[in-house]
Formats: structure tokens, C-alpha cells, sequence
């Protein structure tokens, strides 16, 4: 009887002595990704006044993940002058650009992400001058 009580414990402790070890390697990056893991901050730039016509950079290089990870870039156009027909590039990266085709307000959203979690958005607004 001893040993089949022995045994069923060996049986019983063997699992869970796994379950911890795989807890424990695959945790870790859950673990950081999920409870540590702070929101990247999204920073679109200065506005500017340019003049219709000319090619605009928008620069989202100062945005930054506190925890040093890898960012993901969108841009999205938010706000644009009536008629404008203006197109729009390179949106998922630091640098998108465009051509402002109408006087008026362009604003532009930035929003990052590590892949885990979207930092706050942030504008900026291009004013064109005819």
C-alpha cells in the first residue's frame, strides 16, 4: 500500500512541477508585456505654416517607448480644408508626407504602439498659405 500511496504523489507532483516551469518561461514575457509594460508616447511634431503647393514632412521621430521597445507608427489625416483632394503617404511610418492642395488647416493624428499596447494620440496641425 505504501508504495501505490508513494507513487500517486510522484504522479500528482510531477505535473505540477511542469506547469510551474513552463509558467515560468513563458511567463516572464507575458508577465512584462502585460503588467509592466508602460504605453509608448506618440509626439506628431510642431505645427508649421507652409505654403500650398509645397511638400510637407511630418516628423514623429520624438515619440518613444519608456520601456524601450520597437514602435509602430499611424498617421491618420483628421482634419483637411473643404475640396481638398490631398494624398497622403507613407502613413505607417515616422515621416509620412503630403502636398496640401487647398489653404486652409491640415491636421494629422499620431498614434504608436510597441505591439502591445497604443500609446495617446497626438496632433499637429499644418496651416497652408495660398
Amino acid at each position: 500500500m505504501n508504495f501505490k500511496s508513494g507513487r500517486r504523489k510522484k504522479i500528482f507532483i510531477l505535473p505540477c512541477i511542469l506547469s510551474v516551469i513552463l509558467f515560468l518561461c513563458l511567463g516572464c514575457e507575458l508577465w512584462h508585456q502585460i503588467v509592466k509594460n508602460n504605453p509608448p508616447v506618440s509626439d506628431a511634431g510642431q505645427n508649421l505654416t507652409v505654403t500650398v503647393g509645397n511638400m510637407v514632412i511630418l516628423d514623429g521621430r520624438y515619440s518613444y517607448d519608456p520601456d524601450g521597445d520597437k514602435i509602430n507608427f499611424t498617421w491618420f489625416p483628421w482634419d483637411t480644408p473643404a475640396g481638398s483632394m490631398m494624398q497622403f503617404y507613407n502613413y505607417l511610418n515616422s515621416m509620412p508626407y503630403f502636398t496640401p492642395d487647398q489653404a486652409g488647416d491640415y491636421v494629422f493624428i499620431l498614434i504608436v504602439d510597441d505591439g502591445y499596447i497604443e500609446g495617446k494620440p497626438n496632433s499637429v496641425t499644418i496651416t497652408a498659405n495660398p
